[in-house]
Order: C-alpha cells, then sequence, then structure tokens
C-alpha cells in the first residue's frame, strides 16, 4: 500500500489565515475525509474561541474527541498569540489507514500551513494526553 497525498482544503488553509490574523482563536480542529477513496481530504471539524485560561482552553480539546477512536488534528494558538502548535491526536485503536494517512500528512500539512507560523508538535494516542498538564 502505497502513501497517498492528501488534499489540504482551501477551508483548512483559510480558517488557519484568519484565525492567524485574528486574536479570537484558540484552537482550530481538522479531521481526515475518506469519503472519497482515491483522495483524502483534510476538512475543518470545529473551532474554537479563547476562553478565560489557555489551561482551561487547551483542558477542553479532551472534551472534542467524542469517543475517542478518531483521530484529529488541532492547531492550537498558546498564549503568545502568534505561536502556534500542531497537537495530533491519533488513538491506539485507529484503523491502520487512518494511522498512516495522519503521520504521513504532518509535514504536508505543516508546510502547507507555514512552518514559520508552527513552533513544534505534540503526538498523543490517548485521551488523557490532551491534558494542559500533560503538555506543559
Amino acid at each position: 500500500m502505497s502513501l497517498q497525498v492528501v488534499n489540504i482544503t482551501d477551508e483548512v488553509t483559510g480558517a488557519f489565515t484568519n484565525a492567524r490574523l485574528g486574536n479570537d482563536v484558540r484552537f482550530l480542529q481538522l479531521t481526515m475525509d475518506l469519503s472519497d477513496e482515491n483522495t483524502p481530504a483534510l476538512r475543518l471539524h470545529n473551532t474554537q474561541n479563547k476562553g478565560d485560561s489557555f489551561e482551561s482552553d487547551f483542558n477542553s480539546i479532551a472534551n472534542q474527541i467524542g469517543d475517542g477512536k478518531n483521530p484529529y488534528f488541532f492547531l492550537v494558538r498558546l498564549e503568545a498569540d502568534s505561536e502556534w502548535v500542531l497537537v495530533w491526536y491519533v488513538p491506539d485503536n485507529s484503523k491502520v489507514r487512518q494511522k498512516m494517512l495522519f503521520s504521513s500528512t504532518v509535514n504536508q500539512l505543516k508546510n502547507v500551513l507555514g512552518t514559520q507560523y508552527l513552533i513544534g508538535d505534540y503526538h498523543t494516542s490517548h485521551a488523557d494526553e490532551l491534558s494542559f498538564t500533560e503538555f506543559e
């Protein structure tokens, strides 16, 4: 099985650009759309605005993963408005194809969005890792 190139949609790149240029968004949640088997696409799943604190905002990410079986990317604005980190949640019980697509898309996503805007990434595979304490 060869690795496929994932279509990173204009919706994703536009949402990230708008989030970077504004100061309201804490994170963008991205999901892999596999409805077209030949062309998987990364799509915007959810946007969350800043709340009372970075810690509570980061802790709310775990609430976004539903049953915890599907992988997601989160583009998270850190406390400094111009700093973003790519958090990728790929649970151990994800389908093999999903795991492969997410792993093979990390560098492509960084390049498309602009590596200069992302100061790092944080890979997780368990919901309890999606906490401020674990991230810190």
